[in-house]
Order: structure tokens, then C-alpha cells, then sequence
């Protein structure tokens, strides 16, 4: 999730009260597009994801490949945790997750609970 910097401690205080949903690995520094703690070899927010997709006001408006044109000094980026963070070590241990033997994506679901 990258937002404008004036949305970030209200989205970092939304992520510590609903961490099932919304688990923070890591919150850059507002401006940069690196996330030293968790990539420490380095990392482009910007370039080195398989895709993105834009949002204003709250309206889809776009996927596109980078976002480097959308840059701005007054971003901050929050990685996110979900199933795919942890897979490949359940793996490793013998533990595939059933999506994995079924070559499914991961379960997922709608609900009423309010975060």
C-alpha cells in the first residue's frame, strides 16, 4: 500500500488495530521508495512489482507495470503481510498449504465483521 504521507499514521494506527487483515511488515520512510528492514539488498516500490494498481478518491483508475511516474517525495509505503509471506517456509518444513498441492490461489472470503 503506498499512500500520500498525510493518510499514513492513520492507515499504520488501522494496520496495529486489525493486524489479522491488515498485517505491517514494514512502513518506509515518507519519500522513499525502499524498504530497508525487510529488503535489505535493496528494492524499487516503484518498478519492482509484477503490477499495480491505482487508486484516487478511492476508484480504481488504472493497473500499470510501475509507478514511477506517479512518484512523489510525499509517499510512504507499507508492505503488508498474507499467506504468501509465509508459504515457501511451510514448504521447505513439508508442510505445502492445500492450495499449494491443489495449484489454487489461497482461500479467501467475504465477511461482515467490521474492521
Amino acid at each position: 500500500m503506498i499512500l500520500p504521507s498525510k493518510y499514513a499514521d492513520d492507515f499504520e494506527k488501522f494496520c496495529e488495530l486489525n493486524p489479522k487483515p491488515c498485517p505491517l511488515l514494514e512502513k518506509g520512510n515518507v519519500g522513499s521508495y525502499e524498504l530497508p528492514i525487510l529488503c535489505p539488498q535493496g528494492v524499487d516500490v516503484r518498478t519492482d512489482l509484477p503490477k499495480y494498481k491505482v487508486f484516487r478518491y478511492g476508484k480504481f483508475v488504472e493497473e500499470t507495470l510501475d509507478i514511477v511516474d506517479l512518484w512523489s517525495d510525499d509517499l510512504v509505503t507499507f508492505l503488508l503481510g498474507c499467506s504468501f509471506s509465509f508459504e515457501e517456509a511451510l514448504e521447505r518444513v513439508g508442510l505445502p498449504g492445500r492450495n499449494v498441492v491443489e495449484r489454487k490461489n489461497v482461500p479467501m472470503f467475504k465477511t461482515s465483521f467490521l474492521c
